[in-house]
C-alpha cells in the first residue's frame, strides 16, 4: 500500500536526515510542514537549508530558500536580509565548495513533484534486530532504502562460513539490480538493530528507468551522461566533476568519452594548471542541455494552469522581483507599508515594513 500523508511525512523527515543537502527532499518537506500547520518546523528547515547552501557556495539555492523564509513569515528578518546580501555578493563565485552534495541518486533527475510521486509509491517497513531483509540466492521484486538503523551485508561460503562484506547506514539502498533484472540475491542483508526502511517494488524503479531511457533516446545521450551534462554550466575539471557526481574517476572518464564522441563536450587544459583537463560543453552540448531543461520546464504546473497571457504576466512579476533582489537592500524601517492581497476575493491588509 502506498504511503499516506502521515507516513509520507515520516519518510521525508527520515530521508532529509539521511540526505540533508538534497533539494528534492528539503523543498517538499518544507511544504509538507507548512500544509500541516507546522510553521516553526517549516521556517527552521528553510533557514537551515539557506545557511547550508550558502556555506557550500551554492548562492542561487540559498536565495531560493531565503525567499521561502520570507513567504513563511520567518521572524528573523535581520539574518535573512544579511544572508540574502551575502548570497547576492557571492552568486558568481565557485559552486559547491565541498565537492558534491549527498543526494538520493535515484531521484536526482526528477522534479520535486515527480520525486514525491516516486517516494509515495514506497512502503515504510519497520525491521527488528536480526531480521534478514534479503536472503542470498532468493529472487524477489523489491529493493530498499535505509532510513534508520544499520544493516549487515554478509554471504555464506560453500564451506558454510559467513563472510562479512559491508555495513550499510541510513541513505544507502540495496537490492535494486537484483530487483530489476530478476537476479538471485548475491548476499544476505540483516538488520544489526531496530531499523526502518523504505520498500520499493520493481514496478516503481522500472517506471523510473523508463523515464530516463525515453529522455536518453530522444536526445541520444546515455542516461549515465545526462547528470554530467546538466552539471556542466561552466568548465569543470574531471576531478571536480567526479566529486559533484559522487563517482570514481574511471566513471567520469567514461562519461567524458561519451560526451566527446557525440560532440557535446571537449577536454581543454586548465588555465591555472595545464596538467589538469577541464570538461567544457560545445555549442551542440549547450543546445542539447537547453532543450532538456526546456522539456523539464514544460512539466512545471504553470505551463498547464496558466494561459499564454497569464504566463507572460507571471514572468514579468518574476523579473520585477529579481530586479528588486539585485538592487541594494533597503532596511525594513525605510520601507513604506504596502497592502497585500491575502485572499481570492481581493481583500487586502497592511504589510509591516
Amino acid at each position: 500500500m502506498a504511503l499516506n500523508d502521515q507516513t509520507l511525512t515520516t519518510a521525508y523527515v527520515d530521508l532529509h536526515r539521511a540526505f540533508p543537502e538534497d533539494l528534492h527532499i528539503a523543498r517538499p518537506l518544507i511544504h509538507i510542514f507548512k500544509d500541516a500547520g507546522k510553521l516553526d518546523e517549516a521556517r527552521g528547515l528553510a533557514l537551515g537549508m539557506a545557511r547550508r547552501m550558502l556555506a557550500r557556495g551554492r548562492s542561487g539555492n540559498a536565495i531560493g530558500f531565503l525567499e521561502m523564509c520570507r513567504n513563511l513569515g520567518h521572524p528573523d528578518r535581520d539574518e535573512i536580509e544579511a544572508l540574502s546580501s551575502m548570497a547576492r555578493l557571492t552568486s558568481d563565485g565557485l559552486a559547491d565548495l565541498e565537492g558534491g552534495e549527498q543526494s538520493f541518486a535515484l531521484i536526482d533527475q526528477l522534479s520535486d513533484h515527480e520525486a514525491m510521486d516516486f517516494i509515495r509509491q514506497a512502503q515504510l517497513l519497520p525491521v527488528s534486530a536480526g531480521t534478514d531483509v534479503v536472503r542470498q540466492g532468493e529472487v524477489s521484486r523489491n529493493f530498499y532504502l535505509i532510513l534508520e538503523g544499520q544493516m549487515r551485508v554478509h554471504m555464506h561460503a560453500e564451506s558454510g562460513r559467513s563472510i562479512a562484506l559491508n555495513t550499510l547506514v541510513p541513505g544507502h539502498f540495496f537490492g535494486e539490480f537484483a530487483c530489476v533484472y530478476r537476479l538471485p540475491r548475491t548476499a544476505n542483508v540483516t538488520a544489526i538493530g531496530e531499523a526502518l526502511l523504505l520498500e520499493f517494488s520493481d514496478a516503481s524503479i522500472a517506471a523510473l528507468m523508463q523515464r530516463g531511457d525515453q529522455l536518453s533516446q530522444r536526445y541520444d545521450v546515455p542516461v549515465s551522461a545526462i547528470k554530467a551534462l546538466r552539471r556542466l554550466d561552466t568548465p569543470v575539471s574531471m576531478k571536480d566533476l567526479g566529486q559533484q557526481m559522487r563517482c570514481d574517476p574511471s566513471f567520469v572518464t567514461m562519461v567524458a568519452d561519451v560526451l566527446e564522441q557525440r560532440g557535446l563536450a571537449k577536454r581543454e587544459p586548465n588555465a591555472a594548471d595545464r596538467r589538469v583537463k577541464n570538461l567544457v560543453l560545445t555549442d551542440r552540448g549547450l543546445e542539447i542541455k537547453a532543450a532538456m531543461e526546456q522539456e523539464t520546464l514544460g512539466l512545471m504546473p504553470w505551463t498547464h494552469a496558466l494561459d499564454r497571457s497569464e504566463r507572460e504576466q507571471f514572468l514579468e512579476l518574476l523579473r520585477k522581483m529579481c530586479k528588486s533582489l539585485a538592487a541594494a537592500p533597503v532596511s525594513p524601517a525605510a520601507r513604506k507599508p504596502e497592502r497585500e492581497v491575502n485572499s481570492a476575493t481581493g481583500v487586502s491588509s497592511p504589510v509591516a515594513g
